[in-house]
Order: C-alpha cells, then sequence, then structure tokens
C-alpha cells in the first residue's frame, strides 16, 4: 500500500481517501478540503498500512471508493483503523459478487483477459463512455499493466480469503444508476438505507470541489 499526501497542514482531523483498483492520487489530486489534511492510499498489491500515517490526529475520516471500500472495511475490521466516519463511493463489502458485488464472472474475465487494449475499455467504462474517458483524462491513473495485473490478481485472492462481516460503521455509501462497473441494483441490495445515488459515472470525482461534499 503506498500513500500520497494532497494536503498536510497540521489539521487535527485527517481524511484518508481509499483508491479503487488501478488508480492513484490523481482521480482526487484537485479536490480540496477545508478542514482536513488529506492523503490518498492505493496499490493494493500489500495490505499493509502505515500506522504513523494516522498519528496525531484525534479525527480520522475514511472515504473510500470501488475496491477500496472492500480494503477499508477490512482495515476497520480488523482495528487496523477506527474513523469517526467512514463512507463507501460505488462499492461494496462484498465486491465480488453476483448479488451485491461485480459478477463473479466479470470479475474472472477482467483479470484473465487484461491487456492494454481491455484496460482502455476498463477505463472508459469507468468514465461513463469515450466523452467522459476524453474529458477525465487527468483523473486516469500512470501505473504499468503488470502491475495492474498482480493488483487485481490479489485483490480476489483476499475478497476469497477474508469476509467482512458488518457494515456497521459505514454511515454511508453513494452509488450511481450510470455505474458501468459495479451494477447498481447490486449497490443498492448491499448498503440498503445507507446508499445515496448520485448522477455520475463509476469514476464520479471529476464535478467534486471540496471533500466535504463527501462526507458531511
Amino acid at each position: 500500500m503506498e500513500a500520497k499526501w494532497l494536503a498536510r497542514n497540521g489539521s487535527g482531523s485527517l481524511l484518508i481517501f481509499f483508491c479503487g483498483w488501478g488508480f492513484d492520487h490523481r482521480c482526487v489530486a484537485h479536490i480540496q478540503s477545508d478542514c482536513h489534511d488529506v492523503v490518498v492510499v492505493n496499490d493494493y498489491r500489500s495490505l499493509e498500512f502505515n500506522a504513523d500515517w494516522v498519528a496525531g490526529y484525534k479525527d480520522v475520516v475514511v472515504v473510500a471508493w470501488s475496491f477500496g471500500v472492500w480494503v477499508a472495511g477490512w482495515l476497520i475490521q480488523t482495528g487496523v483503523l477506527t474513523p469517526s466516519k467512514a463512507v463507501a463511493v460505488n462499492g461494496s463489502l462484498n465486491p465480488v459478487s453476483n448479488a451485491e458485488g461485480i459478477p463473479l464472472d466479470t470479475f474472472n474475465g477482467t483479470l484473465e483477459g487484461l491487456s492494454d487494449a481491455t484496460l482502455k475499455k476498463f477505463m472508459m467504462r469507468c468514465c461513463g463512455g469515450a466523452r467522459g474517458y476524453s474529458e477525465l483524462q487527468s483523473l486516469l491513473p500512470q501505473r504499468s499493466l503488470e502491475e495492474l495485473r498482480q493488483e487485481l490478481m490479489l485483490l480476489g485472492t483476499y475478497f476469497g480469503r477474508w469476509t467482512i462481516s458488518s457494515s456497521e460503521q459505514w454511515g454511508k455509501a453513494f452509488i450511481s444508476p450510470a455505474d458501468l462497473i459495479f451494477p447498481y441494483s447490486n449497490l443498492a441490495s448491499h448498503w440498503g438505507d445507507k446508499a445515496t445515488s448520485i448522477s455520475t459515472p463509476h469514476l464520479c470525482f471529476g464535478a467534486i470541489k471540496k471533500w466535504e461534499e463527501l462526507c458531511y
């Protein structure tokens, strides 16, 4: 797991953003905060979390996106993180599931067929199509294909090995009917009355200017 600080001004409150698979800090680098230091974590080839990232903060807020929802959920369940607030965005604590996440065949097909061409198609779907892909170029990651292959393979291993038993600590989940990665009906089923619908593609951060739009 890697960390990139976007704001580190000595605030007593820390916002940790968990990226989705394949992404890096660029997807949210433009978002500002009025009251938090902000650190972005990604690259889940390791789930090792550095305790120094949260040391000294009185308040920790988690915002997690896509497969990052499961990663944050696992760290919360195992006691590594004890946030005051946790918000999910277009993701599930049961991320590979025919009923509550990405269907198993879709996940396996993505992993088995991963190439430069299929990765571009995936990113285009994250952006909601060709137009969004063109408009959101600055939010797309700069990571190698082999790195992403390793990360996706290991995420699949984690999901199969460890189950997150409760969503109690998650106060809100934003889900999008226009999401082309996670079926909306599956996320609606997973989150129930915690869910709030948003009119965005899976990569939903292009129009967000302040972190407070998500966590308040």
